[in-house]
């Protein structure tokens, strides 16, 4: 177990040792996927926090973006690059354009389309990629005046809409505007403090799911696909309320690749949720460091030994952590530890 602090973060005091130790994670970890567990009140959010502060103070190399669900990393960061949604449009034309199927899957995913009104959607969107540019108010528009060959259509027609209207709202429609993730990428580029994008601006949950998913495609796109953009620094993503959109029921595919796919490109994923169990087993599988902080479902608790094999006693310590106690496991550690995390 390596506790050299020359290229590790330091989270806190071991408390399982018999001399004063810090725990800290290896930087190069991090980009392989990092998994905060917790129920309400366990300190998930500072300990995450607590990272992404010792990552500003020490690995310039590292960028970091957090989409803040709840708008707290504002107040808990040391230094910060807030940003609103509305300052960071994506672009549905050039995702459309570029790949359609990726802007229909994440749709799908969702709203939680059904096949016919997924059918319905992709013939819309080539009507429209065959007169040449494609925006949300002309999908609602074609879709309120589009002919219906059968009463299953009609049905599955009207329900789409249903489901799209928010989405060309005037509140919203901002959020989808002609931009580019290669505004992101500029200002990762020659920005060193970490981008906040406070998610919570946007109220209702789905176009903040949808928001989300769109710019972690682009993100994905760049790195993983654009060989000539590729960025040369490392990339570390937090998800908050990773269960949104990593639903074991209705997960976002996009996301679940990134898992998989993404960390090879120096992408690394920071998950965070309250229970394991709502989440798809791919993130338990392909997360190599795990911070669990106190847990109280047989269930999750069940899940996150099976993942990591922890000791009989430790099993028994995780209901009764305190706030900001967490057991850490990465890999390269022989076992796991029980670390009180540092207050900033």
């Amino acid at each position: 177990m390596s506790l050299d602090n020359g290229k590790c973060i330091e989270l806190g005091d071991i408390i399982n040792s018999i001399l004063p130790r810090k725990a800290c994670i290896p930087i190069n970890m991090l980009t392989h996927h990092t998994l905060v567990l917790g129920s309400t009140g366990s300190g998930k959010t500072h300990t995450v926090s607590v990272i992404i502060n010792r990552i500003i103070e020490r690995f310039d190399e590292v960028k970091t973006v957090i989409f803040d669900w709840h708008g707290e990393y504002s107040y808990l960061l040391k230094r910060k690059r807030r940003l609103v949604p509305y300052d960071l449009p994506v672009g549905i034309t050039n995702l459309i354009e570029k790949d359609l199927y990726s802007f229909i899957d994440i749709l799908a995913d969702v709203l939680e389309l059904t096949n016919s009104q997924i059918y319905i959607l992709e013939k819309v969107l080539r009507q429209l990629l065959r007169r040449g540019g494609v925006s949300l108010s002309d999908i609602y528009t074609i879709l309120e005046n589009f002919v219906d060959e059968s009463g299953w259509m009609r049905e599955s027609r009207l329900s789409l809409l249903r489901k799209m209207s928010p989405l060309v709202r005037t509140s919203y429609s901002k959020l989808f505007s002609n931009s580019d993730i290669e505004d992101l990428i500029h200002r990762l580029n020659y920005e060193s403090l970490p981008l906040v994008i406070d998610v919570s601006v946007i109220k209702d949950p789905f176009i903040r799911k949808i928001y989300i998913s769109f710019v972690l495609n682009m993100i994905f796109d760049i790195f993983v696909n654009d060989k000539n953009k590729k960025p040369k620094y490392k990339l570390l993503i937090v998800l908050e309320e990773a269960q949104n959109i990593l639903s074991k029921n209705n997960p976002v595919r996009i996301v679940s690749r990134m898992l998989s796919e993404i960390r090879k490109f120096g992408v690394g994923l920071i998950i965070i949720s309250q229970s394991p169990s709502s989440l798809i087993e791919n993130v338990m599988v392909n997360t190599n460091t795990k911070i669990i902080h106190s847990l109280k479902a047989g269930a999750d608790i069940e899940l996150v030994n099976k993942s990591i094999y922890l000791p009989p006693e430790y099993l028994r310590v995780i209901p009764y952590l305190e706030p900001g106690e967490a057991i850490l496991y990465t890999r390269g550690f022989k076992k796991p530890l029980i670390v009180r995390i540092d207050k900033e």
